[in-house]
């Protein structure tokens, strides 16, 4: 499908020396990965609902400040600069 193609095309320009079963186990991987954070694959709870990962998050806050200007406005008054640190536990 799309999203294997995608994946597989991405992850030979990153890892040009990766072999092509390990390329497409990978590629698989993620494309059930991202799968599993859809609302339509949520088994976990009672109201399905979209999970994000942290790569999502920082799109998903891009694309909020991109369309809504009365928001963007809103926090452009209240912070001169923000930054974005991922930590891990």
């Amino acid at each position: 499908g799309f999203l294997q193609d995608q994946a597989e095309t991405a992850l030979t320009r990153q890892y040009p020396d990766w072999e092509p079963p390990a390329v497409e186990s990978v590629a698989r991987f993620w494309r059930c990965y991202e799968l599993a954070k859809t609302k339509e694959n949520d088994q976990l709870s009672r109201t399905p609902s979209r999970r994000l990962d942290f790569d999502d998050l920082l799109i998903e806050a891009f694309l909020l400040l991109r369309d809504d200007a009365r928001l963007r406005k809103q926090y452009q008054a209240m912070f001169d600069f923000v930054m974005v640190d991922e930590t891990q536990d």
